[in-house]
């Protein structure tokens, strides 16, 4: 819908496949958009926070204003979520909205964890967060309706 730069990555080879990184440009004004899949804290010992560390480095290196989303595989009560939102200087919108868990989403399982996420840097107004129904996926999805500053 909006042209799309492509951002290089390079500089945190770790997270290769791991994470997406573009730079949308909105009429309203240019953000950073990141995908992102850490491995999960299950994986070998750990890759999890490896994963986590190189995310927020990346993030906090990137141009703002920005958005973080994707299935962090990490809930917002994970120091290593902790040190994503403090070292990239992002925001948890679920705060104040009521717990929205997204995992598992099977036919006999209620979701119960959060393991994923949409943050936002502070200049971003998220006038609207919430849990969608399940899709094609073992998670549920997360919508957001977001509001861009004005470009300086």
């Amino acid at each position: 819908r909006h042209p799309l730069e492509e951002l290089d990555i390079g500089a945190w080879p770790g997270l290769r496949r791991r994470i997406i990184a573009a730079r949308v440009h909105h009429p309203a004004r240019a953000f950073t958009l990141i995908g992102a899949h850490p491995r999960s804290i299950h994986s070998e010992t750990g890759l999890h926070v490896h994963d986590m560390r190189l995310l927020a480095e990346c993030a906090a290196a990137m141009p703002k204003p920005l958005i973080v989303a994707g299935d962090l595989n990490s809930t917002p009560w994970s120091p290593n979520f902790a040190r994503l939102l403090r070292r990239a200087d992002l925001r948890d919108p679920r705060l104040g909205r009521g717990l929205m868990p997204t995992w598992p989403d099977t036919p006999i399982h209620f979701p119960a964890i959060m393991l994923d996420a949409i943050l936002t840097g502070p200049e971003i107004h998220v006038a609207r967060y919430e849990a969608g129904a399940g899709l094609a996926s073992d998670h549920l999805p997360l919508r957001a309706i977001v509001h861009l500053p004005p470009a300086p």
